[in-house]
């Protein structure tokens, strides 16, 4: 439940703090505790996460008040402002009495330890004294791990629970049980009460066969399937950038994207016309529409591109490979032009460095210079149309050759001598296979502003997976050719053509953008060398 009846005495303190640092520009605190103050100053509702949060900051940080924000040298004490931002003593005797308040039983009890780290704040209650003659009942009750047990909602309503004597399992999606075994003997569940399922049908099977009464999970889908109990954690302001992968609650289920765009003061709209207002509290998110594929366990672009809006409140920041072992892929796709087959061996550019993709709907994307540089070991594997059983050529065998040079990644494969190999050559002779799609991992990008359009710049990629000719162009009006060229004159035209169109092309949408390795399926355009 959330809570405004806290000391006026504790919103005076957090208003102070704000006036200083309005008026001397201070470098003090995270945008989480000047967040904090902004509701204890605004007399807003303090929600049921923030509450444990605001406990332990104040139990810590009050050994660094020392009640003035100025030292006699004119040097700030930013022990002494924050502590007021998030509402100083008189919000600390509040936020203990209300925890305590907080325990359901008849027992007393009172809060004995809070430790804090960068993952997870957990909270001990000691036991009171129990009347001989009240028996507590324990129920058996179950929890998600990521998204509900690694949020500080789901740690409070742990608490609750574990106040009250339930039998308490944890029961996840994920596949590998031991980094939760570590939560668990840590927070006084035994390993052998955790259970990492590896999707979430199993994990609800497993809710039903343990005879669980109460589940907490953050997976409506989930919630819904068993006898549940949503938990909700809201994206706090600047807790989001652009580039974060987003999770949120759809009528359908769960529904997945990439922010591509962030509103604080204004409004965004969507592909379908809806428009959502962002202010400095709940900001509104531009959000690149994703879906995920069984067939691939991977989360892939939607296609045709889908941008939709939503408020950070709605939002849930969501690491896939991490939550669920799986990967988000997504597709790049480029004209397939002056591919040369020559014998047994296609040749082409992979990817030109510093040059503009197409629009991506919401940005563009450039690979910088030497991106690839430390992956030309990889073992990679050149398929027909990404299927595995149609192998084309190989890194480890000789028959495939990758390497990277001023101009970009290039690669040469030589055909087997087999009859999808020579379809391949016939289909490519028609035109009818005129793409190509890359695979590899990214490790480091960035995301810039240029000239009011967008731009998300690879850096680095951690690794090189497979090269495939495709036949599902995305441009129907590419067109591929199969005959030798002056490669040096007729590359320039083709370059200043293309920056020429990238330049005047309009954008629609205006974007800007974090940390997720992804896996990137792009579809190249391939050049003679």
């Amino acid at each position: 439940m959330p809570w405004n009846d806290y000391p006026q005495a504790a919103s005076d303190n957090a208003a102070k703090a704000l006036k200083h640092r309005e008026e001397n520009d201070s470098d003090c605190g995270t945008v989480v505790g000047w967040n904090t103050a902004r509701i204890l100053a605004n007399r807003e509702m303090v929600s049921h996460d923030r509450l444990p949060r605001i406990y332990s900051f104040l139990s810590r940080a009050k050994v660094y008040d020392q009640g003035d924000f100025i030292d006699s040298d004119g040097n700030e004490i930013c022990g002494s402002v924050m502590f007021a931002a998030w509402g100083g003593d008189e919000m600390l005797r509040w936020a203990e009495k209300t925890l305590e308040q907080m325990e359901e039983n008849k027992n007393e009890r009172h809060i004995k330890s809070v430790i804090e780290t960068d993952d997870e704040i957990v909270i001990t209650f000691g036991k009171g004294e129990m009347d001989d003659d009240v028996e507590m009942e324990s129920q058996r009750v179950s929890f998600d791990f990521d998204g509900t047990l690694n949020t500080d909602v789901g740690r409070a309503y742990l608490e609750e629970e574990k106040s009250k004597g339930s039998e308490i399992y944890i029961i996840s999606a994920r596949k590998d049980a031991e980094y939760i075994q570590g939560f668990a003997i840590a927070n006084g569940i035994s390993k052998e009460r955790v259970f990492a399922m590896g999707s979430d049908e199993e994990k609800i099977a497993k809710i039903k066969d343990l005879g669980i009464v109460k589940h907490y999970d953050n997976n409506k889908s989930v919630v819904e399937s068993v006898r549940g109990v949503l938990v909700e954690e809201r994206a706090e302001p600047n807790e989001l950038v652009v580039g974060d992968f987003v999770r949120w609650s759809s009528s359908g289920g769960n529904a997945y994207g990439r922010i591509i765009q962030i509103e604080i003061d204004g409004e965004l709209e969507a592909d379908s016309g809806f428009i959502v207002n962002g202010t400095p509290d709940d900001p509104a998110a531009l959000i690149h529409l994703y879906r995920y594929d069984s067939e691939s366990d991977a989360y892939v672009e939607r296609k045709p591109v889908l941008n939709v809006v939503h408020r950070f409140s709605t939002l849930e920041k969501y690491d896939a490979e991490v939550r669920k072992s799986s990967v988000v892929k997504e597709q790049r796709e480029f004209r397939m032009e002056n591919a040369e087959y020559k014998g047994e061996t296609i040749r082409g550019y992979a990817a030109v460095y510093n040059s503009d993709s197409e629009w991506m709907g919401g940005f563009y994307e450039q690979i910088e210079r030497g991106a690839f540089d430390g992956v030309m070991n990889d073992d990679v594997r050149a398929y027909f149309n990404h299927d595995e059983n149609l192998l084309l050529g190989r890194v480890s065998s000789g028959t495939l050759r990758i390497g990277s040079d001023a101009r970009g990644l290039y690669y040469e494969v030589d055909l087997p001598n087999t009859t999808y190999a020579n379809d391949l050559v016939e289909l490519m002779k028609r035109g009818d296979v005129n793409q190509s799609s890359f695979a590899f991992l990214i490790e480091k990008d960035r995301w810039e502003q240029r000239d009011g359009k967008t731009y998300r710049i690879i850096e680095k990629i951690s690794r090189l997976l497979d090269v495939s000719p495709v036949a599902q162009p995305a441009y129907p009006s590419a067109t591929s050719e199969l005959k030798t060229r002056d490669l040096e004159s007729e590359t320039k035209t083709e370059v200043a053509t293309a920056l020429d169109h990238n330049k005047s092309e309009s954008i629609e949408t205006q974007t800007e953008s974090a940390d997720d390795t992804d896996l990137y399926l792009y579809k190249l355009k391939t050049l003679n060398f």
